[in-house]
């Protein structure tokens, strides 16, 4: 859960780098919690306002997390715009650190 909540602290923060674990922990945090919040407003017919927004924001988070990640495997951050490729890019080691 604290790799869920640095993506939210680090949303605006692009200088720093997003590490194997805290792109795929976020990723996977955020889909049960998508999933738990269909159930609940589809089940209850809640209105989807509080949704919508959370969703809006999340998808800034994702982006931001996916841009860090990318830059943090050597290839150009704005990979991340390319639907399959930042998830493939996303994947892939870090980068070799230089001495």
């Amino acid at each position: 859960m604290k790799y869920y909540i640095s993506a939210f602290k680090n949303l605006f923060n692009f200088s720093k780098e997003a590490s194997l674990k805290d792109f795929w922990y976020f990723f996977l945090f955020n889909i049960i919690i998508t999933v738990i919040f269909e159930l609940i407003f589809n089940k209850y017919g809640l209105p989807s306002s509080f949704y919508s927004v959370y969703r809006a924001i999340t998808i800034a988070v994702l982006l931001s997390v996916g841009f860090r990640r990318i830059k943090n495997t050597g290839y150009s951050p704005w990979l991340v715009f390319i639907p399959i490729v930042n998830l493939i890019l996303a994947g892939m080691p870090e980068k070799e650190k230089q001495s």
